[in-house]
């Protein structure tokens, strides 16, 4: 094996009369295998086959404490859903991740298609909780990774903690989304316990843990630029960076549209917001601030 293209190689072992290898790496890496005849001695390489790393991010990564049940009896998830995306399972469902025990703990973080998130937001949130041999009643808490530190313990990590009127079936709310939140994919962990919720982390009788990616997108970046009218006078906002906007006037008036026309009659400041083609809206962080002066009028 190589870190380059060109060498140099070194070999994997001693020589081994075996046709494969079972080997790892963290960074990408070259092989060629060479064979040598028992009876001539003579010797050949193969030509070069590479393996490149691609590092799906903490949400996959990152060594999260464990959370699952420790009997497999009783309730269940059996489905998530935040939008319009969702995930379904069943009671002989195994999760396809790292560590999934069945009704137990279901790792699914990298394994489906995380939906998509936009900071400074609210999303609806349905939790479907069933049985697998009895239905006791149970608690159960959503946690989103949001710092992306591997920990689900830092401000507003704790979305979701209902404590009473949970019923077998679907339950519904709401959770925030921080305008501060880390972009890119993140972990989500979803928790139903019979009995109380012992946090993010930690083992419980009966119940499951499901955990997950949530994919963190950009809001628009809204910029605009401002500049001087007489008194009295039409000045034009022209935004860019969304596909819609909304232009907040000082004494609390709105306007809406591609662009807009004011006329202030002393200086004023504008804010200008919006939405992206991706139907996420601009935080205060990325919304434009417009001011608009006046020129001095003339002393007769």
């Amino acid at each position: 094996s190589s870190s380059s293209l060109a060498g140099p190689y070194t070999n994997l072992g001693a020589a081994s009369a075996s046709s494969s290898l079972t080997t790892s790496t963290i960074s990408t890496t070259y092989y060629r295998l060479i064979t040598t005849c028992t009876v001539s001695a003579l010797s050949n390489t193969t030509s070069v086959i590479s393996y490149s790393v691609v590092n799906p991010g903490p949400c996959v990564c990152a060594a999260y404490g464990t959370s699952g049940a420790s009997d497999a009896f009783d309730e269940e998830i059996l489905s998530v859903k935040i939008g319009n995306w969702v995930n379904n399972s069943t009671c002989a469902s195994v999760g396809p991740g790292p560590g999934s025990i069945q009704n137990r703990y279901s790792n699914y973080a990298g394994f489906v298609v995380p939906p998509d998130l936009c900071p400074s937001s609210t999303q609806n949130y349905t939790i479907q909780l069933g049985t697998c041999n009895g239905w006791y009643g149970v608690q159960y808490s959503i946690y989103a990774d949001w710092n992306q530190d591997g920990l689900f313990t830092g401000p507003g990590e704790l979305l979701v903690n209902v404590t009473t009127g949970v019923i077998q079936g679907n339950n519904t709310g709401t959770f925030a989304i921080p305008a501060n939140v880390t972009l890119g994919t993140t972990r989500l962990r979803v928790i139903a316990v019979e009995g109380t919720v012992p946090g993010p982390t930690g083992s419980y009788t009966w119940g499951e843990t499901e955990d997950y990616c949530v994919n963190i997108i950009a809001p628009p970046q809204i910029s605009a630029s401002g500049g001087s009218v007489c008194p009295g006078s039409p000045f034009v906002l022209s935004p860019s960076g969304a596909v819609s906007y909304t232009y907040a006037a000082p004494g609390g008036a709105t306007l809406t549209g591609a662009s807009a026309t004011v006329n202030p009659l002393t200086a004023s400041v504008y804010t200008i917001s919006g939405t992206g083609a991706n139907g996420c809206r601009s935080t205060p962080n990325t919304n434009a601030s417009v001011t608009v002066n006046m020129y001095t009028a003339p002393n007769l």
